[in-house]
């Protein structure tokens, strides 16, 4: 029943804006089979809170557009979140369906699923600010910005900083 519910919900909001519309479904097999269904009516469907490869690969056998892993959540359950999304990931390989990495925490966790090749990475704001602020590289700005003020009177050498 709920899954009846479910996909009357899904085609509704699909006729709105079908193509730019991505249902998002969790991780059990009613609901798999329910992406299955939806993928053969023409709507896109991704699957979340996946926590093994297992789980992955029967999302890539409904063909579904995305399937999603919370990297930090399953680090905080299991110990290894990366090494899941790794092995999921070289599950997903050969699939169209695409590996969402999702919910990493630190810098060091995203450079970590960078290096899993995962299809997609979810990243809030703030840390994808952090990506790109480390304090060597601004000491290194600072020291730049003080050697031209004092080496150069040219306009041609200054940099924005």
């Amino acid at each position: 029943m709920e899954s009846q519910r479910a996909s009357g919900s899904a085609r509704a909001i699909s006729r709105l804006a079908s193509e730019q519309v991505l249902i998002k479904i969790t991780a059990t097999t009613e609901n798999l089979l329910l992406a299955e269904h939806l993928k053969s009516e023409g709507i896109s469907c991704a699957i979340t809170a996946l926590t093994s490869p297992s789980q992955i690969y029967l999302a890539t056998l409904v063909k579904a557009a995305y399937a999603a892993i919370h990297v930090s959540r399953l680090t905080k359950q299991l110990g290894d979140g990366i090494a899941i999304l790794r092995d999921c990931v070289a599950v997903a390989r050969k699939s169209p369906s695409r590996v969402l990495a999702a919910s990493r925490k630190s810098v060091d966790q995203v450079l970590a699923t960078i290096m899993t090749e995962a299809s997609d990475i979810t990243l809030p704001l703030e840390l994808i600010f952090k990506l790109g602020e480390y304090d060597l590289s601004l000491k290194a700005i600072e020291e730049f910005a003080n050697q031209r003020i004092t080496r150069y009177a040219s306009p041609y050498h200054i940099g924005l900083m």
